[in-house]
């Protein structure tokens, strides 16, 4: 069957965000410096238009330069829009980073917390109760106090960054689903 139909062909991975970003600006660099050239040669019409005398000749180099200026016109219409496709290219880019930076802030949380959840077993609560808190020092009700709260702060931030990060992460896919990224040919 390869005989008739031919071997499946392999795909190249598609490009990452930073080989487009370079491809677009290799692109818009030669946009500009077809605008340089362009520019250069307006002001040679300027310079030519202000030695003519009025008259037909003056208005063929007139001619000359409003066919130049549109060409001006549309390079610069392209450079601007390459430059958007790079904004938005780098946009995406730091979405990306955005979300890896939380779930490994994540992990690092859900790690933590492990460490203290087993911290805890380790504690046997007959000894705290056996202590009279009524006999510690004004110093070790404060650490004791001080390290509940800390304990429950943590509790609370694994439990917002859960939520957060779920609604950071749909509403990232929600807004790459909207937006449309232009494909590189």
């Amino acid at each position: 069957m390869k005989r008739v139909f031919g071997a499946k062909k392999n795909k190249e991975p598609p490009p990452t965000i930073q080989e487009a970003t370079d491809r677009i600006n290799k692109r818009g660099e030669t946009v500009d410096e077809k605008i340089k050239k362009l520019d250069a040669e307006l002001a040679r019409y300027k310079e030519q238009i202000k030695k003519t005398r009025p008259g037909p000749a003056q208005e063929a180099v007139k001619a000359r330069a409003m066919r130049v200026l549109k060409q001006k016109r549309m390079y610069e219409g392209q450079r601007d829009m390459m430059y958007n496709q790079t904004f938005n290219l780098d946009q995406v880019a730091f979405a990306t980073e955005g979300l890896k930076d939380a779930q490994q802030t994540m992990s690092a949380l859900k790690s933590a917390n492990k460490e203290l959840k087993g911290m805890m077993k380790t504690v046997n609560i007959s000894d705290i109760d056996s202590l009279m808190l009524w006999k510690l020092t004004w110093e070790q009700r404060l650490n004791l106090m001080q390290f509940h709260l800390i304990f429950n702060q943590i509790g609370n931030l694994i439990w917002i960054q859960n939520s957060t990060y779920l609604q950071l992460q749909q509403a990232m896919l929600q807004q790459c689903s909207t937006e449309s990224i232009p494909r590189m040919s």
